[in-house]
Parts: C-alpha cells; sequence; structure tokens
C-alpha cells in the first residue's frame, strides 16, 4: 500500500531507480495473496475515482505505474501456478486450501459432530481420521501421494475386494488416467463409459449401467 501511495502521490519526487523498485515490490506483493491484490487493487481504484477532485496531489504516472504493478503481479501468480502445478489457474486446488484451513479452524469436525448423527455424510466415518492441521491435510493431499486418489493407496485398491464401478471423469480434481487406473487395479473393478454426461441423452445409460452394477452384486 505504501509503494502505491508514493508512486501516486509522490512519483515526481522519486528516481527512476526508485520507481522501478517500488514497481517491484507492488508486483510482488500483489502475487503474494489474493487478499493482498485486492486491497491493492481498491487502492488504485480510490486513486483513479480521487483524480479528477485532487489534481494537483495525484499522479497519473504514478497511478499507471502502480496499476500496472498489480497487472504485473497477477502475471506472475498466473505463472508461478502454472510452472507448479501445470494450470494456468488463479488457485489451483484452490478448495483444497480452503478446506484445510477450515479442517485446522476446527469448522469440519465441530460440523460433523452437529450433522453426522443426522446425515450420512461421506466424511462421517472418516471423522476421528482427519489431520489436525492444515500442512498435514495439504501434504497428505498434494505431496504424499498426487497422483492417485486421496483416501486410499494403491495398495489397498488391489486388496479390496468390494465390486467397484468407476465412472469416470476429466478434471484437475478427478483425472480420466486415475479413473482406468483405479478400475484396473481393483480386481472386481468395473469402468463405465465416458463422457458419460457431456449430453443429457448419456446420463440414463450411465444409471442403466450403475443399476445393473447394483443389482448383479447385491447380496440376498
Amino acid at each position: 500500500m505504501l509503494a502505491i501511495f508514493i508512486l501516486a502521490a509522490h512519483g515526481d519526487k522519486t528516481s527512476t531507480p526508485e520507481k522501478c523498485l517500488l514497481f517491484a515490490l507492488t508486483a510482488f506483493a500483489a502475487a503474494s495473496h489474493s487478499a493482498t491484490l485486492a486491497v491493492l487493487l481498491g487502492l488504485c481504484c480510490v486513486g483513479w475515482i480521487a483524480r479528477p477532485f485532487l489534481r494537483g496531489r495525484i499522479s497519473v504516472a504514478g497511478l499507471t505505474q502502480g496499476s500496472l504493478g498489480l497487472v504485473a503481479g497477477a502475471a506472475m501468480l498466473l505463472a508461478a501456478n502454472f510452472a507448479l502445478s501445470g494450470q494456468l489457474a488463479w488457485t489451483p486446488g484452490g478448495y483444497g486450501v480452503a478446506f484445510g484451513r477450515m479442517l485446522q479452524d476446527g469448522i469440519v469436525a465441530q460440523y460433523l459432530r452437529d450433522h453426522c448423527p443426522q446425515q450420512k455424510l461421506k466424511l462421517c466415518p472418516y471423522r476421528d481420521q482427519l489431520p489436525a492441521t492444515a500442512d498435514q491435510f495439504l501434504t497428505r493431499m498434494f505431496r504424499a501421494n498426487p497422483d492417485f486418489v486421496f483416501t486410499v493407496t494403491r495398495d489397498f485398491v488391489k486388496s479390496c475386494q468390494t465390486p467397484v464401478l468407476v465412472l469416470p471423469d476429466d478434471t484437475a480434481g478427478h483425472s480420466y488416467a486415475v479413473a482406468v487406473e483405479s478400475a484396473m487395479l481393483a480386481p472386481k473393478g468395473q469402468l463405465s463409459m465416458y463422457p458419460w454426461k457431456d449430453t443429457p441423452a448419456k446420463i440414463p445409460l450411465a444409471v442403466r449401467h450403475v443399476r445393473s452394477f447394483l443389482l448383479s452384486h447385491r447380496t440376498t
């Protein structure tokens, strides 16, 4: 914030090297956190709105440099995310980060305590096995076993004698390759068609497959 203020209000009193350093500081600050970027963006917007009323105190060149610093920060963030994750996304895995924070703050545990007795949520059977901190959760999700599913290992799937039907997807969180591998590893695994939900006409076929799978494996 101070860097943008200096550029906008005191740009005529700073040298070219100082302006370059302030520009770089703004860009790195904007790339460090989305909240910081939002605050800096709001400050720039306020500066542009106030500029017609404070012509003698706010420099157009300084505001432009600060705004370009935000653009450079956003570009740096996207480039870093692409280099690390292979995805040109603002927050790849952002849902995992958000869940990790709620997990660490106790929100997930409290929600499960309040709702598991009444609702059969997927996390209910595992509520006593969840990591205690966001770091533990994100390590398990993205580092310990990043190329397979989150909840189990390949060895577990190989030894699983429960019939498994996999309906593949091809998204960042549910890749097609992992879906196929899971079905092939499971001793009693089956793989449904893909894509199965891109058109309304295909969904009944997938539902038919699910029903026939369940009927063929129901216990008497």
